[in-house]
């Protein structure tokens, strides 16, 4: 069968982008969860193909739905559905998975740094940045502050600024001030510290 037969045929042309598109639309996904450097399209290959793999075994019987059903309108949501939107799902089923305590040390966690592992939670703590002169910088890291999940940065934005006690408590929030960033290249360490309500 040539490629002209194909796309005339709409069925044919659907399975073809079923097949190809997810793996795709996973990797995608899975990358924006653990965020890896930046690779050749030939060393990703595999990771393709397994995620297209996963979604075609997975949703293979909602692809036979898809091609008996006479109504387009509901044969065009299956194919949706097994084209877009179940490979959305997989990578964060696979990070569910990956997770689970006990496979802790049994395997090679995707995450690339305790940084990103960290960061990835979207935790509210209140954080202490000790800088290489030995300045602290303390803050509230909430949904408004971000660090980068690059490597080559890793630098990182604290919305609300604190002035801090002696022994590192927060003291009083700064006001008139719209944050702070500070450089990967600055940061000796970062202490969490659970965050409370503060005034």
């Amino acid at each position: 069968m040539e490629l002209k037969d194909i796309v005339a045929n709409p069925d044919n042309l659907r399975v073809l982008v079923a097949i190809l598109l997810p793996g795709f639309i996973s990797y995608k996904v899975w990358q924006l969860i653990f965020p890896t450097e930046k690779v050749k399209f030939s060393d990703i290959v595999l990771e393709l193909i397994l995620f297209s793999m996963l979604n075609y075994i997975c949703m293979s019987w909602l692809i036979g739905f898809a091609l008996t059903e006479s109504n387009e309108y509901l044969k065009n949501a299956y194919w949706f559905l097994i084209a877009i939107i179940a490979p959305l799902l997989w990578p964060f089923i696979l990070k569910w998975f990956v997770n689970l305590k006990f496979l802790r040390g049994k395997i090679v966690h995707p995450t690339n740094s305790a940084w990103d592992y960290f960061f990835s939670q979207g935790k509210v703590v209140f954080i202490v940045v000790t800088l290489k002169n030995g300045e602290l910088i303390g803050g509230l890291f909430s949904g408004n502050s971000f660090a980068s999940s690059k490597e080559e940065t890793f630098d990182i934005y604290i919305k609300e600024v604190w002035e801090l006690a002696k022994d590192k408590r927060p003291k009083r929030r700064k006001f008139g001030t719209n944050g702070i960033w500070i450089s990967k290249d600055s940061i000796d360490f970062i202490e969490f510290f659970e965050a409370q309500k503060r005034s």
